[in-house]
């Protein structure tokens, strides 16, 4: 089983920017990770999720995060 881990993306820093630097590095680094050669079976998400803390962060990050095609996506906490 091959694990990876992402830690504080902090997604929300620049909440009214669509090409948030935050949010363009955490899809280029998943991008990665889902085509690359060593596709991972489980993604550990930790650290700070969100900047702020606030419902429309957490469901941008959950948005693409839950969208993954892993098999280990287990938990979706609501905001």
């Amino acid at each position: 089983m091959l694990i990876a881990q992402i830690t504080d993306i902090h997604i929300g820093f620049d909440q009214d920017n669509p090409a948030e630097y935050n949010r363009k590095r955490l899809d280029e680094v998943l991008d990665i990770l889902i085509d690359g050669p060593n596709r991972p079976d489980l993604l550990l998400a930790t650290g700070d999720i969100t900047d702020r803390g606030d419902p429309d962060s957490y469901r941008s990050a959950g948005d693409r995060l839950f969208a993954l095609p892993l098999s280990g996506m287990a938990e979706r906490r609501q905001p």
